[in-house]
């Protein structure tokens, strides 16, 4: 096929890659060669020459330049910091579960130290649910609500079911649970908490709390902004990887709550779930305690059983 009277319509350098037509002006339209590594020249009666670089560059890639190769760099070091952080706090917790107990961590444990120690806050508010239920100072039902039937409470325990329920005096157990479990500086379950953690039981909340979120976003947000950067400089696929590796590695090793339980308090812990877990009678310290050492599954009651249990799941639609 021949073009005659054409003006060249080649790029500076020549086309780059397989399978490129090359057409200098009056000349012969080179056809695509499927070759690689080669250079095919054209040549025609009109001036100039077109020409077809070759490079193996099917399948190939080139370290990025510019944003691409800063956000590369950045990221990279970035995410080997906070690996190097993960495995620091991994033998920091290693030592810190180890540490010599108190004197006094062999001392009997109350029934909401035992919630705490056990299961955490969670459990303790429960117990405090199941203990005003039993006193006959409200009601919890088989449709998982709670109703008060005192007047008033009578300690901080049952304040903060108060607080939880709140003035139409009656709700539903999940949430009531989630209210009085929340941590703040003045939740009814803190002092028992401080308890455990004098005694060398529980470690901290700040030792076992997440670590690297101010990290991660000082890393993630600015590189997601590199990466996009990088993605109008040609070079998508690096930095978008990158960084959806970094919220692939960090997120679970970072922004989650480690268990708190020492040694001393796992040992605790086993010894407790030596006892039967039905209730071998009625007493209220009896129930109490295998709710807090067994969760709601020890309760003999069906009622509060299914008041306290998560709910069951629904059936997908088919």
């Amino acid at each position: 096929m021949v073009r005659t009277g054409a003006t060249t319509n080649v790029p500076r350098g020549g086309y780059r890659g397989v399978g490129m037509n090359a057409v200098s002006g009056g000349g012969v339209a080179i056809h695509p060669t499927h070759a690689t590594g080669l250079a095919t020249t054209g040549s025609g009666a009109g001036a100039g020459a077109g020409v077809v670089d070759g490079g193996v560059l099917a399948g190939s890639w080139s370290m990025p330049t510019g944003l691409g190769g800063l956000y590369l760099a950045v990221a990279t070091a970035c995410l080997g910091c906070l690996v190097a952080g993960w495995v620091v706090r991994v033998v920091l917790m290693y030592r810190l579960r180890r540490r010599p107990a108190s004197p006094g961590a062999g001392r009997p444990l109350d029934v909401w130290e035992i919630a705490l120690l056990v299961a955490g806050p969670g459990r303790f508010a429960q117990v405090a649910l199941v203990a005003m239920h039993r006193r006959r100072r409200a009601v919890i039902g088989a449709d998982r609500r709670i109703g008060l039937l005192a007047p008033v409470p009578e300690d901080g325990y049952e304040r903060a079911v108060f607080d939880a329920v709140g003035s139409a005096r009656t709700a539903v157990t999940d949430p009531v649970v989630e209210h009085i479990a929340r941590s703040t500086p003045t939740a009814v379950w803190r002092p028992a908490r401080t308890r455990l953690e004098q005694d060398g039981l529980l470690l901290t909340e700040r030792e076992v709390g997440p670590r690297g979120v101010t990290g991660l976003c000082g890393v993630l947000l600015p590189g997601l902004g590199f990466a996009i950067a990088g993605g109008v400089n040609g070079y998508p696929v690096p930095g978008g990887l990158l960084f959806f590796a970094q919220l692939a590695v960090v997120t679970p090793l970072f922004d989650r709550t480690l268990a708190p339980q020492t040694l001393t308090g796992r040992a605790r812990i086993a010894e407790l779930r030596t006892m039967p877990p039905t209730v071998s009678t009625d007493s209220d310290e009896d129930a109490l305690i295998r709710l807090a050492v067994f969760g709601p599954e020890a309760l003999p009651d069906p009622a509060l059983r299914t008041a306290l249990m998560p709910p069951p799941a629904q059936p997908t639609p088919g």
